[in-house]
């Protein structure tokens, strides 16, 4: 009983740090370890230890770590029809005038790095277009670069999916 144990202990550990899915699924995994080992029943046939393994335990157990180990790691949200080359041209032509290596020479603490994003705006592309969008001094001003001065929609979710790309990505 001991020895598989340690055995079942070892297989569901490896999976804890091998995957790089969320928290969320490390966690089910250890309660499904815990699930296992509490269902391992130990008897004793002529003096000699066994273990009896219940055949729905097993396959929770290996449904749960193989979803886990299959699963990519979480992505973070980005608009899914954005083109993040076009948004670093626009970026390059209209936002690195005060945003140039994704620092902020107007609010210095306020970067487009990813602690600061994370911090004070989201780091995802909704939260950071709906803050670019709101944003009394980006509502102000004029991109000379643009067609009347303006970014589209379709501009602004690629330059800020651009800024996401390059924050998550530690490309900054």
């Amino acid at each position: 009983m001991l020895q598989l144990r340690y055995a079942i202990t070892a297989i569901l550990a490896v999976s804890l740090f091998v995957t790089k899915s969320a928290t969320a699924t490390r966690s089910g995994i250890a309660r499904t370890a815990a699930f296992v080992l509490r269902n391992c029943e130990s008897r004793q046939d002529d003096g000699i230890n066994a273990v009896t393994f219940n055949p729905i335990v097993a396959a929770i157990a290996a449904v749960t770590i193989s979803s886990a180990l299959m699963s990519p790691a979480p992505a973070v949200a980005t608009a899914p029809t954005a083109d993040i080359a076009h948004g670093g041209e626009i970026f390059s032509a209209n936002c690195a005038g005060c945003h140039a290596g994704g620092m902020n020479f107007v609010k210095e603490k306020r970067t487009l790095k990813r602690d600061a994003l994370e911090k004070f705006v989201g780091l995802d592309q909704p939260s950071v277009e709906k803050f670019f969008t709101e944003s009394m001094r980006h509502k102000t001003l004029a991109f000379p670069r643009m067609p009347g001065g303006k970014l589209s929609e379709v501009d602004i979710t690629d330059v800020t999916s651009f800024v996401v790309d390059q924050a998550v990505n530690d490309k900054w």
